[in-house]
């Protein structure tokens, strides 16, 4: 999913990294048609079975 206003664009995507899976969501600052800051963070994407609720990170 990518979400944009003004000089804001926030990426959320999944990603696998050995068999382990996360949620990764990047926000970037644009200026002058350049990406000038990036802000990461990446969660682990627990088993269905620990989930505390019924909603995902997504």
């Amino acid at each position: 999913m990518i979400l944009g206003q003004g000089q804001f664009v926030l990426s959320v995507t999944q990603i696998e990294q050995s068999q382990v899976k996360y949620a990764l969501y990047e926000l970037f600052y644009i200026q002058n048609e350049k990406i000038k800051k990036v802000w990461r963070i990446k969660e682990k994407i627990l088993p269905k079975e620990k989930w505390q609720n019924s909603n995902s990170k997504f």
